[in-house]
């Protein structure tokens, strides 16, 4: 399973929403993307496609939608599960790597 993979129906499902009225998870699957890119250095094309990236993805997703009257005051948190593994990913402090965002 990959990011590309997921849609707005399965994050609700991961997320344990019934209710198909949550209208800003289309919204946070788009900010959890571009948060990972951010973070890690990586293109799109390269965070989508990669499987170890989903949990993390998921895992902002639903730190965003449980703190979303939060957001603007604190911010995404990142545990420590998700900040190894994103870690694990980021190239934009290693010079001479290619896959940087915006190198397309």
């Amino acid at each position: 399973m990959t990011i590309k993979e997921l849609d707005a129906a399965a994050v609700r499902n991961w997320l344990r929403i019934d209710d198909d009225s949550a209208n800003e998870i289309p919204v946070l699957m788009s900010t959890a993307l571009d948060f990972i890119c951010k973070y890690t250095g990586r293109t799109q094309d390269f965070v989508n496609a990669a499987p170890a990236l989903v949990y993390p993805y998921l895992a902002i997703i639903g730190e965003m939608y449980e703190r979303r009257q939060y957001q603007t005051e604190k911010g995404t948190v990142v545990n420590e599960t998700m900040r190894a593994i994103l870690e694990s990913y980021a190239v934009n402090n290693i010079p001479g790597e290619t896959d940087l965002v915006g190198d397309a």
